[in-house]
């Protein structure tokens, strides 16, 4: 394996519905078994304001009428809302959890308030542990990681914390290989970036993904890989810019969260997301502990994510551009190639909307 370029790319029945829920939620049978006991929620949280802003996301989220590539199934009618704290107890992984708080935001806010606290108490516990952000290239990542060194809250690594095959297949590594819970439990760092593709949800570490709107992005992405090439003088990327340019440009995002479905003759770096894929995206959203957009609007809702995920301080521009590079653009042509991209992010920003208010919540319990 051969790794090169970090610093240049800085700088430049009771018991069927329950099996038909976790396979509905199941889907990397690699991971970890683990068991977690969690309290027994005590007062639900029933404000009527949460309940107002909560249908308004919920309405924006029926309009993308949104489909799964695993087994189907409605809240309401197929999954009992009493269960939920012994099935949470007893079966599933953490994951699953954002999946489902996630679900019972979307479609039955009466269950979600019910057990509110129950996901507070489970969300706060898991505060301290070990974090691993997928970077999105472009999204703001070198700026969170100058931040995390700045402050020294959390240990990291690296250049721009990566660490072993987490290194960037577009500038830095030509052929990382997958990782393994196993591996990443090993890890000392209490907080890693992962700027290739997301493998598999690990039981003892939070997860987030770090996006932006993506033709913004891409071009900001292009362009700092063609400027790369000009000051490395084409050895570095000396017979790759072809297969790399192609993932910089078209749906990295989507790639990012899907190319580790891969056929196993076939490297992901050479994976390109289909439309079939979306579901798989999508789902895999629904698992993050964190879906962090610096440009958000809502600046409470910024500083809430970074404060959790233990970053406190402001973030600078650590790696932006010194030139206006998109006038040379035609966002049109840079949209066509991102069409997969798109619907993933319209998609992130409805469950951030979501994440926004259950982040309010947690805050004033506190």
């Amino acid at each position: 394996m051969r790794k090169t370029g970090f610093a240049a790319c800085i700088t430049v029945s009771a018991g069927l519905w329950m099996i038909v829920v976790i396979n509905w939620m199941f889907i990397s049978p690699m991971l970890n078994n683990r068991q977690q006991k969690y309290p027994s929620q005590q007062h639900p949280i029933t404000d009527h304001q949460s309940l107002q802003q909560d249908q308004q996301v919920q309405h924006q989220y029926n309009q993308l009428q949104i489909t799964e590539n695993i087994t189907a199934v409605s809240v309401k009618n197929d999954l009992s809302c009493e269960s939920i704290p012994a099935m949470i107890a007893g079966k599933l992984r953490n994951a699953q959890i954002n999946t489902l708080r996630r679900k019972l935001m979307l479609e039955d806010l009466k269950c979600f308030h019910a057990h509110a606290t129950l996901f507070i108490d489970i969300f706060q516990s898991r505060s301290l542990a070990n974090h691993v952000m997928l970077h999105i290239p472009k999204a703001g990542g070198t700026s969170v990681c100058a931040s995390v060194k700045r402050e020294g809250i959390l240990t990291t690594i690296g250049g721009n914390c990566w660490k072993d095959d987490f290194c960037p297949i577009w500038c830095g590594c030509e052929e990382p290989q997958p990782t393994t819970c196993a591996t990443i439990n090993r890890w000392s760092e209490n907080f890693v970036m992962n700027e290739n593709w997301l493998d598999y949800f690990c039981d003892h570490h939070t997860y987030s993904i770090l996006i932006r709107e993506p033709v913004a992005r891409t071009m900001s992405h292009i362009n700092h890989f063609l400027n790369a090439v000009v000051s490395r003088r084409g050895d570095h990327f000396y017979g790759t810019t072809n297969w790399r340019s192609s993932l910089i440009q078209a749906n990295y995002m989507t790639w990012a969260l899907t190319a580790y479905t891969a056929d196993e003759t076939q490297h992901p770096k050479l994976f390109q997301p289909r439309q079939e894929h979306i579901p798989i995206a999508r789902s895999r959203l629904m698992k993050m502990d964190y879906i962090v957009d610096l440009s958000n609007p809502d600046e409470t809702c910024r500083h809430l994510l970074l404060h959790y995920m233990r970053i406190e301080s402001e973030l600078d521009n650590s790696n932006s551009a010194h030139s206006n590079y998109t006038e040379g653009f035609r966002r049109s042509d840079i949209a066509a190639l991102n069409e997969l991209d798109m619907q993933v992010y319209t998609f992130a920003k409805s469950l951030l909307e979501i994440d926004c208010r259950f982040l309010s919540m947690v805050h004033n319990r506190e």
